[in-house]
């Protein structure tokens, strides 16, 4: 009995953090959100993710954050670099897709600057190593020394989705859609060792998403190089939410997942 209670404490631990991580970054968005701080959230929300990953991993584990997969070789920037080669062919694909089923007419954004996207570049880049810290790192690895690979993809990317709940215009096919993305991303993970493919992929499917094809990005609206006005209906382009609610978004990243998976399985069998 003691020896099952044992065998779980990692994923309580995992939820434990998980909670105290939500906490905060609805008191950090409350306090920058309120001095019209907004460009500088994700950067200290990064910061703030980085550093309680660092208390739990450091004083509570006794071991290094850097085992979460931040340990960076040769290996792992040709993962991070793959991972953005992935990241655009994915929202890429949602893209001509849906110009090609006429679904979309865009313009040009006269009014872009560099430096705004270069604020969008820092923003994806912030907000994909917060969330994969977390996810893809913190809950997904002490899942795994909980549960099977499967049980802890399949409970990892179900947290993941659900975590965008309360996002401006969410549905329930977008929570559908990023817990399988978050799948994808767990499943990069094991077969890399590392976090740098699945931030590669987060970042570049966001930053291509909103700051260059102009959709929003799970909800939230973002200037683009490209202004998309959406003419199909909201269940195939995911309207408002942006492609993650939609079933285009569906079909892209379920196939790309699926064959994600059943190559990682291909190689572990090769192994044995």
């Amino acid at each position: 009995m003691e020896a099952g209670k044992h065998v779980y404490q990692p994923l309580v631990r995992a939820f434990c953090f998980l909670v105290i991580w939500v906490l905060g970054i609805i008191l950090i968005s409350h306090v920058l959100f309120y001095f019209s701080y907004i460009f500088l959230y994700w950067f200290f929300a990064a910061v703030y993710t980085f550093i309680l990953c660092y208390i739990f991993c450091n004083y509570i584990e006794h071991k290094s954050i850097w085992n979460l997969g931040l340990k960076t070789h040769k290996k792992n920037v040709l993962d991070f670099i793959l991972g953005i080669f992935v990241g655009v062919f994915m929202i890429s694909t949602v893209f001509v897709t849906e110009i090609n089923l006429g679904l979309i007419r865009i313009e040009i954004n006269s009014k872009i600057n560099i430096g705004y996207l270069v604020y969008g570049l820092l923003a994806s880049l912030s907000v994909a190593f917060m969330e994969e810290l977390v996810f893809r790192g913190y809950l997904f690895q002490n899942a795994l020394l909980s549960l099977s690979e499967n049980q802890a993809i399949l409970i990892s990317s179900i947290v993941f989705g659900l975590m965008h709940v309360f996002n401006p215009n969410v549905n329930f096919l977008a929570m559908i859609v990023i817990s399988i993305i978050g799948a994808l991303l767990a499943i990069c993970y094991l077969k890399t060792q590392g976090l740098h493919f699945p931030i590669g992929l987060h970042f570049t499917w966001n930053f291509f998403e909103g700051y260059i094809y102009g959709f929003p990005i799970s909800g939230n609206k973002v200037e683009g190089i490209l202004v998309t006005i959406v003419k199909g209906p909201a269940w195939l382009t995911g309207g408002n939410f942006g492609p993650e609610g939609g079933l285009i978004g569906l079909i892209v990243s379920l196939i790309v997942t699926l064959i994600a998976f059943f190559l990682y399985n291909s190689n572990k069998r090769k192994m044995m």
